[in-house]
């Protein structure tokens, strides 16, 4: 069996076939899908066409928490996601990820004034930060990231099918 990440399945989902690479001798393979990976699009489509405070609960879990797990600690810094960086903490919490909650009050506590909205605003302080504290936290998430990742689609399973 092949395993993805959720977010590269997701990314996947837009065709009808999943390309997995399996090994050196057989790099690709095509999966069909099946029609609850469909669901699945379709409902993640919905969420991402919703205005933020519209979301539900668990909603606003899968689009706060998704990205990060998709593309990492820093990512969520860097490019969309930051502003909403408090929801992403109490989402993290509420799924019981405190390692990952604590890597991200690290970031936070190195910023001047909190974590500011504005992407340009966050890109300059992070550039000014510590090159190797960045590294050590994103070495670090990413050696969390897949546990967590578990548990995520856990998550996603229970609530959206």
């Amino acid at each position: 069996m092949v395993k993805l990440n959720l977010y590269t399945f997701l990314l996947l989902l837009t065709s009808n076939y999943l390309f997995a690479e399996l090994s050196d001798d057989n790099p690709i393979q095509i999966v069909e899908l099946e029609l609850r990976s469909e669901s699945l699009k379709n409902k993640w489509d919905e969420i991402n066409s919703k205005d933020f405070d519209s979301l539900t609960k668990n909603e606003r879990i899968w689009f706060t928490i998704e990205p990060l797990l998709a593309l990492g600690i820093l990512d969520q810094y860097i490019n969309y996601g930051g502003e909403y960086n408090s929801e992403t903490i109490e989402d993290l919490g509420f799924l019981g990820e405190t390692e990952i909650i604590n890597l991200m009050l690290e970031i936070n506590r190195k910023f001047k004034n909190g974590v500011p909205e504005d992407i340009d605003e966050r890109n300059d302080e992070l550039m000014e930060m510590n090159e190797e504290f960045l590294e050590r936290i994103d070495k670090k998430f990413w050696s969390l990231s897949k546990e967590v990742e578990v548990r995520f689609e856990n998550f996603i399973s229970l609530n959206f099918n």
